[in-house]
Order: C-alpha cells, then sequence, then structure tokens
C-alpha cells in the first residue's frame, strides 16, 4: 500500500479532499469511520471548496500564533511603544505633545488668560476700557470728575441784577461755548447761556477724549433785537478760560479753549493733560474797560456759569471741574 501511495499520491498543490479519499481506497486503505465517498464533481465543485474552507480558515490562524502564544515580529498588531488619540500624541517615554503655553514654557503670552511676571493683568479680550488694556497692563475705566469750583466774576459795574445764580451742564457734559442776543445798535451782550457738550474715551491704547454736541443751558438776560451771537470751540476742544470788556455791563466777550491729550503721567498710568488755551471771538463791542482774564485750574475745565444779569449780562463767572482717568 506504501508502494501505491509513494506511486500514485504526487504532490497536487491545492486538490480537494474528496481526491484524497478516493486516492486512499484505492490504495486499499481503510477509510475513517463515517467517511463517505462519493463521486466529485468533475469542475472543481463548489461543494468541495466549501468542504475545505474550515481547514485553510483554522491553518491561516494557527500560523499567526507563535509557539510562546505571544505575537510574532513584523505583526501588524506589533506593540512599538507609541499610540496616538486625537490631537495629543503620547510617546514611549510618556509625555503628551501640546501647543507652548505660559505656564511651560517661561513666555509671557498677553491675551492667554495667566498673569505673567511682567504683566499687570490678562483678561483676554480688546476691551481698552475695563481696567486692563490688550497690552496686559493697568488701563482707565472712564472719566472722573472732581468737585466744583468758580473762578472770579468779570464784566461791567451794575449791580441791580434780575438773576444772579449758577446754570450746570449736566452730568457727564462739559462746557464748550457760549451763545445768546446782543443789543440793538449798542452791541452789549444782551443775553447768554452755555452750551455743553458729552465727553467720553474712545475704546483704543491709549485712549482719546471725544466729544459730541450736548445741552444749552437755560438763556438769561434781556433780547433787544442786536441779533444772535456765539462763540465755540473748535471740534475736540474744551472751553477753560475768558475775557472781555465791560462799563455798566458786559460789552465784548472772547472765551480761550484747549484741547486735551491722554498720556503717560509720571506715575506711570496715563492721565489727561490741557495744552495751552487759544482765543476765539471776540464777540459785542469795543466799549468799557478790559476785564478779565479768568481761568480755571491746573487740570480744570469749565463745566458752567455763574450769571448776574439785570437787563442785559452784565457779569460772568466760570464753574470748573478737574477732570481724569479713572481706574
Amino acid at each position: 500500500m506504501r508502494s501505491c501511495l509513494r506511486n500514485s499520491f504526487a504532490p497536487l498543490g491545492a486538490p480537494a479532499v474528496m481526491t484524497a479519499l478516493m486516492l486512499l481506497a484505492a490504495c486499499g486503505a481503510p477509510l475513517p469511520e463515517g467517511t463517505a465517498v462519493g463521486d466529485a464533481p468533475a469542475d472543481g465543485s463548489e461543494a468541495t471548496r466549501a468542504e475545505t474552507s474550515g481547514t485553510a480558515s483554522t491553518d491561516a490562524t494557527t500560523t499567526m500564533t507563535t509557539p510562546s502564544g505571544e505575537l510574532g515580529t513584523g505583526s501588524p498588531l506589533e506593540d512599538t511603544g507609541e499610540t496616538t488619540s486625537g490631537a495629543t500624541a503620547t510617546t514611549s517615554a510618556g509625555a503628551d505633545s501640546e501647543a507652548p503655553t505660559s505656564s511651560t514654557d517661561g513666555v509671557a503670552v498677553c491675551g492667554d488668560g495667566m498673569i505673567d511676571p511682567s504683566e499687570d493683568c490678562d483678561d483676554m479680550n480688546a476691551n481698552e476700557l475695563d481696567g486692563c488694556t490688550s497690552a496686559c497692563a493697568v488701563g482707565p475705566t472712564g472719566l472722573a470728575f472732581g468737585p466744583a469750583s468758580a473762578t472770579e466774576d468779570m464784566g461791567g459795574d451794575d449791580r441791580r441784577f434780575f438773576f444772579d445764580g449758577d446754570t450746570d451742564c449736566p452730568a457727564g457734559e462739559v462746557l464748550v461755548g457760549l451763545s445768546g442776543g446782543l443789543v440793538e445798535d449798542e452791541d452789549w451782550i444782551g443775553t447768554a447761556r452755555g452750551r455743553c457738550a458729552t465727553v467720553d474715551l474712545t475704546n483704543a491704547d491709549p485712549p482719546a477724549l471725544v466729544t459730541a454736541p450736548g445741552t444749552a443751558l437755560p438763556q438769561y438776560g434781556i433780547e433787544d433785537g442786536g441779533g444772535p451771537w456765539e462763540v465755540l470751540c473748535p471740534h475736540g476742544q474744551l472751553l477753560v478760560g475768558a475775557e472781555g470788556q465791560g462799563g455798566s455791563v458786559l460789552d465784548r466777550l472772547l472765551i480761550y479753549c484747549a484741547t486735551p491729550a491722554v498720556v503717560q503721567g509720571g506715575g506711570g498710568q496715563l492721565e489727561i493733560q490741557l495744552g495751552p488755551g487759544a482765543a476765539v471771538g471776540p464777540v459785542g463791542n469795543d466799549g468799557g474797560d478790559v476785564v478779565g482774564p479768568i481761568a480755571c485750574g491746573d487740570g480744570e475745565i469749565a463745566t458752567g456759569l455763574h450769571l448776574s444779569t439785570g437787563s442785559y449780562v452784565v457779569r460772568l463767572a466760570l464753574r470748573c471741574r478737574a477732570v481724569q482717568l479713572a481706574y
């Protein structure tokens, strides 16, 4: 039987199991119990392929397992000691690869929400008026006005007043000019009123003061047909002083206006400084004597008037307040 098998069972490549069983039967070898040999399809049947598929699958599984039961070298599942999950890669040393921050690399990064030694603050936004600038320095939050004070008054020497009192701009507004009416034929200052403007800070680093038209204060005196008059500071300037001429009443009037600027102060913080005053006007006639000038104190701007009027405007004074940045 060995000779039969050696001569008849040549290498088959990938023969069907049925063919092998038929050869064993031809050589007289007993078949395993329960084995039936039927006619194999001549074309390498699908049934034969189905019978052998289980054996092939078992063999493939066996060859992927080494005798020690571990994954073999070169396996697609070989442990290389490096894994990747999302955007963070963990190396075999166990270190996470992340974007550097000021808390780990020692470099100050303004806007990261962490206050570094070189920063006063860090609020992670570009609002320059919330107390922390976009450069991570302490910044202003608005404007602060001091208490009111008054200059001495100036004008004529008639003391028969129908009105003698204060007239102030609303909170948050400042004086930027005067207006009224003249006395016909004489051009005296017949009536007067203050002209106010709102003042605010731009949201910039450093900020700047900006003005917009505001309130017209009540008018005092008597209109007498001489036509209107006004003296107004150029846009962006604030009223800081006045001068005139007077006899029995106020004959002539001009004002002084200054440009505010936000600058670095001696203490390292920003502060408001006023430039020199420039004259605007005059209005009225050139009678009487020179009166004034009157001026607000250092760092102060006019925010109202004190008026004394009889039939016409007789005397006036400025009411002033210091204005600075609030921190």
